[in-house]
């Protein structure tokens, strides 16, 4: 009887201080006029005791240091606000910098009578239009990333490069000739990679079973997986086994769609399902295994050997480590993602056999995914 060897896999995450970081930082509105609050990198949260925040803002007019800080604006203005992290020690140098662009109102008296309709694109939700019914063609636009639109329209269109909080806001001259100012808060979730539908897959079969994985890297909740055994029988799962009653050929189909309705795709091929495992019959020793997968981070071994008494080795290459193993359902731990080779030996007193296959763990922890350097744990 066929026993599975689990291969569980968890990221492991260093903690290492390094002076290259991500320096972006956030801001909110106040609670008074002319209030905001910012906020310095979350990723420095934890080490504000090695760091110091200087921020400079009204262009550079005033300056102040802390990882949170509120900025009073005596006046509406756009300013360039900015951020400049340094180590306290041994040197003093510089971890990050960091700038952004932000509309500060700062008199309740000159706000808008207007209101701004948002729009995001279905095909793009980081595609967003804006508009101001009524206003006339004199307004100036901050998208609230760094980037904005002078060319005095009063509906505009903006790409974001992701997710996250931005203010967006506007600058509307009045009949009078004077300025006022609208903003709206927009906050944008997801991730910048539109869906894009991948139903190719790899099959391994083993007496009767099928065990079936789908090449795309699309292990998230948005995600349908429909797939049509070929004898009748269907299954939503993302990674199916499936127990035939006969040997023969099937063609065996995958739909993969988005939740959103954006994408779409559907492969097929034929898959020959033995009744059972043949063995050369003049082997006293047969070494094999198939690989397949349960969830992402675990990968799942089938040991289809056979012999009497047999002693197993199983070995584990690639990216520059070499993990030895031995019983029949070993665990193994294995420090960094990336393309593998796996080795089984079987052996007893009269014979030894060999058999070796590819193991590629991706980020996202898919096998048969991208190789990516961070570490994992194989259980």
């Amino acid at each position: 009887m066929k026993k599975l060897t689990t291969f569980l896999v968890t990221l492991l995450f260093s903690t290492a201080f390094v002076n290259a970081q991500n320096c972006s930082f956030t801001v909110e509105p106040g609670i008074n006029s002319g209030e905001y609050v910012f906020t310095g990198p979350e990723e420095l949260a934890n080490q504000q005791d090695l760091l110091t925040f200087y921020w400079g803002f009204e262009n550079g007019a005033t300056f102040t240091t802390g990882y949170n800080v509120t900025h009073n604006y005596s006046q509406s203005m756009i300013d360039v606000v900015t951020l400049i992290v340094v180590n306290n020690i041994p040197d003093s140098s510089i971890v990050c910098e960091s700038s952004l662009t932000i509309t500060a109102i700062a008199d309740s008296s000159n706000d808008c009578n207007y209101v701004m309709d948002i729009a995001v694109s279905p095909a793009n939700p980081f595609e967003v239009t804006f508009s101001i019914p009524g206003a006339n063609d004199s307004v100036l636009w901050n998208f609230g990333d760094g980037f904005e639109d002078n060319s005095g329209t009063n509906q505009v269109s903006h790409v974001y490069n992701g997710p996250g909080q931005y203010l967006v806001c506007a600058s509307i001259l009045t009949a009078l000739g004077e300025p006022c100012f609208l903003c709206f808060q927009l906050d944008i979730e997801g991730n910048n990679q539109l869906p894009d539908c991948n139903a190719s897959f790899w099959a391994s079969t083993s007496a009767l079973t099928g065990y079936f994985i789908p090449e795309g890297y699309y292990y998230a909740t948005n995600y349908n997986y429909s797939w049509d055994f070929g004898d009748g029988e269907t299954s939503s799962e993302m990674y199916p086994y499936h127990i035939y009653d006969t040997e023969g050929t099937y063609n065996v189909c995958l739909t993969v769609s988005d939740a959103d309705g954006l994408c779409s795709d559907s492969y097929c091929q034929n898959v020959f399902i033995p009744s059972e495992n043949t063995f050369p019959i003049d082997s006293l020793c047969f070494a094999d295994f198939v690989i397949t997968q349960d969830n992402p981070f675990e990968v799942i071994v089938v040991n289809g050997s056979t012999g009497n008494n047999l002693d197993f080795t199983w070995t584990l290459t690639g990216g520059g480590i070499s993990i030895t193993s031995t019983g029949a359902f070993p665990t193994i731990e294995v420090e960094n993602t990336g393309a593998f080779e796996f080795c089984l030996t079987v052996s007893d007193e009269f014979c030894s056999a060999t058999y070796c296959d590819s193991i590629v763990v991706g980020e996202n922890g898919i096998i048969g995914g991208k190789v990516s350097s961070a570490g994992f744990t194989i259980n």
